[in-house]
């Protein structure tokens, strides 16, 4: 069987998210400031009437800070009926691989937050879990929270 993943990098360091749970890829965009969030959340994205939160993939990954480029990509993935967008240096491609080349993650850094580890001809890809990124209780309050503000902002 195989699985298809969306490719990025944050740093030198490539990362995926199964293509199943991606919404769509965007260039950078405005980010509002999101008052008093946890520092993992760089804000929010109004995506057609919809808020969705924008993780900041960095300080969640342990890699420096750096301002939004306009280069970057935002990604957005859902879960469980949930949005999250994660912020890329450069979203690279769709890969597919066959899942007898992956691995589970084992003694790597952010592991909870790691589904599995896909070998590639360009090297390991670590793919991200949107459950688990989401699984903290914290960011599923604030993803409520804004779906239904907005929902009340458009109501009549």
């Amino acid at each position: 069987m195989s699985i298809e993943i969306l490719i990025f990098e944050i740093e030198t360091e490539r990362f995926g998210v199964r293509s199943a749970d991606v919404v769509e890829v965007l260039r950078a965009a405005s980010v509002s400031p999101l008052p008093q969030a946890p520092r993992t959340i760089e804000g929010a994205l109004n995506l057609r009437g919809r808020v969705v939160p924008v993780l900041n993939t960095r300080e969640i990954l342990g890699l420096p800070p750096k301002p939004m480029q306009h280069t970057d990509h935002l990604i957005v993935v859902q879960a469980d009926g949930h949005f999250v967008t994660l912020r890329a240096d450069r979203a690279i491609s769709l890969l597919r691989v066959e899942s007898d080349a992956t691995d589970a993650a084992r003694s790597e850094a952010h592991t909870h937050l790691i589904e599995f580890i896909a070998k590639t001809s360009g090297g390991l890809v670590h793919v991200l879990d949107p459950r688990r990124l989401l699984a903290d209780g914290e960011l599923v309050s604030l993803t409520q929270a804004l779906t239904e503000r907005a929902a009340t902002e458009v109501a009549p």
